[in-house]
């Protein structure tokens, strides 16, 4: 079974390193890049071709909500999970009125040391 390819956008290297981590635990993830800006998320989708981006929601300049219209412009094949810990209801709506990411609870809820269904399924 081929790798599923991810790419890490957050300005905070201190998630991306712990993301990176969690995500190596799993045999077929892959991260493939790791960006601290929209900008170089966008130069760093179009060299490596992730299939799920994990993008911050909350980021300067080109915030996460506007970088996933942009990706998923670019790039209709290309599943984007928003990572946050805003949770008000401006985002919430902005979402289409979905919590992104995957909940705590659904974590306990598949074999460990697989990744969670929502990323084979391609996320949201």
């Amino acid at each position: 079974m081929e790798s599923i390819k991810v790419l890490i956008v957050d300005d905070n290297p201190t998630f991306i390193g712990i993301m990176r981590r969690f995500l190596s635990r799993f045999t077929d993830i892959e991260v493939v890049a790791e960006a601290t800006s929209a900008k170089d998320a966008l130069a760093l989708a179009q060299k490596t071709a992730p299939e799920i981006a994990l993008v911050d929601v909350a980021m300067p300049e080109i915030n996460g909500l506007t970088l996933t219209r942009m990706l998923r412009e670019k790039y209709p094949g290309l599943a984007v999970i928003l990572v946050t810990l805003i949770d008000t209801a401006q985002y919430r709506s902005a979402s289409g009125g979905r919590r992104g990411g995957i909940r705590s609870q659904a974590h306990h809820q598949h074999r460990p040391g697989t990744p969670h269904p929502s990323l084979r399924a391609g996320g949201t």
